[in-house]
């Protein structure tokens, strides 16, 4: 639960300062600003780095919410096709995109459930990270995908992406004793071991994908 006060002129400031944009903390100073209360923490207000460990789902809420309480529902925008000719007009109603999450088993998962629409925000549990057993005796844990690991998925140089940047950006450590050890490279890891990792991290933390 989170409550937003609507946007202002200052806002702006935060979105467009050119030192945040680049360390990737522009998005986060905002949401800072627009929470005024949520149930994340005791405190009702979140840091910046309560914010960082945000899972992605509810990111994109408070932006879509705080959008639609601020601006309204309906985005207008234009886009060129072809070069010499006139930008296309469209408009896009954002409110498919969320839900009313104080009720999960209203949620329209299927297509023949009113409301549905397919990207439409899934309610998700409010835990931040989880603990994977596998069939070799490995135990891992990794971060549900969140606002740090998007940032750090978007400062990949392209030579520095691959199939596995999706799960070194969720933090996955190795269980040794009492410690849990981060995990920089799968040099250890079995194909057994990283087929069941990804199996776990695509039914549990599937990626989130916003279409129009």
């Amino acid at each position: 639960r989170v409550v937003l006060r609507q946007q202002n002129g200052e806002d702006d400031e935060y979105l467009s300062n050119n030192v945040y944009v680049r360390d990737g903390s522009s998005m986060a100073r905002f949401i800072n600003r627009i929470v005024v209360d949520s149930s994340f923490t005791p405190t009702g207000i979140l840091s910046l780095e309560d914010i960082r460990k945000l899972r992605l789902p509810d990111v994109y809420y408070i932006l879509l919410a705080s959008r639609i309480f601020s601006l309204g529902q309906i985005l207008h925008f234009e886009y060129l096709w072809d070069k010499g000719e006139k930008p296309f007009p469209y408009e896009e109603d954002l409110g498919i995109f969320i839900w009313d999450y104080n009720d999960e088993t209203a949620f329209p998962y299927n297509p023949d459930d009113e409301g549905y629409y397919e990207f439409k925000i899934k309610p998700i549990s409010q835990e931040f990270e989880r603990e994977v057993n596998l069939s070799s005796g490995k135990v891992l844990k990794y971060d549900f995908m969140n606002y740090r690991a998007e940032n750090f998925l978007l400062n990949l140089k392209p030579e520095e992406q691959n199939s596995n940047s999706e799960l070194l950006a969720r933090n996955i450590r190795l269980k040794d004793g009492d410690e849990w050890k981060p995990i920089k490279n799968f040099r250890f890891m079995t194909s057994i071991d990283m087929s069941e990792l990804r199996k776990d991290v695509r039914e549990n933390d599937p990626t989130l994908e916003i279409y129009t």
